[in-house]
């Protein structure tokens, strides 16, 4: 699943070369997939936030309820 891949794979791949490294005893591999993770998980966040906020300015046109 990791093959020449490295550090620079994305996703559920980081997040299953976490769990590959850690069952594997290789704490390398584990390292990577935790490192690569959040940096994946990120941008989906922000631009997840993003989307709702303009929707919520141009659709609904009104004050958030929070």
């Amino acid at each position: 699943m990791t093959a020449f891949r490295r550090s620079v794979i994305a996703g559920a791949p980081a997040a299953a070369a976490c769990g590959i490294g850690l069952t594997a005893g290789r704490l390398d591999l584990a390292w990577q997939g935790l490192e690569r993770a959040p940096l994946d998980v990120a941008p989906i966040l922000f631009w997840g936030v993003l989307v709702f906020i303009i929707k919520q300015v141009t659709v609904h046109r009104r004050a958030p309820s929070v």
